[in-house]
């Protein structure tokens, strides 16, 4: 389906849903958004075969604290050892998830 998320219309998939909108998955970005159902169109044929780009993985003993957030360390710590690896631009935090957004 395409969503909109701040002006633009990208690929999203519904991860939940309720009477006040679903929550939007972005397949492309990684970040989720509430979305009002009225806004959810279907997906025109052409760009459905295209991979994501967004991956969603997990490090290995690494998880959030009890109210589903990473501590400002872990953050950190998760920053550098993707900054030896890959060329990070961004790192957010959205709920339980951490982007790591990188560079072209």
């Amino acid at each position: 389906m395409l969503a909109p998320f701040e002006g633009g219309w990208y690929r999203g998939i519904v991860d939940a849903c309720n009477e006040n909108g679903a929550v939007v998955a972005f397949i492309d970005y990684g970040n989720l958004a509430v979305v009002i159902h009225q806004q959810l169109i279907p997906l025109p044929q052409q760009f459905c075969d295209l991979p994501a780009w967004s991956v969603c993985c997990r490090l290995h003993g690494v998880t959030p604290t009890e109210n589903e957030h990473f501590n400002q360390l872990a953050a950190e710590q998760i920053q550098v050892w993707c900054c030896r690896c890959c060329d990070l631009q961004q790192l957010i935090q959205q709920h339980s998830w951490l982007h790591l957004v990188l560079k072209e």
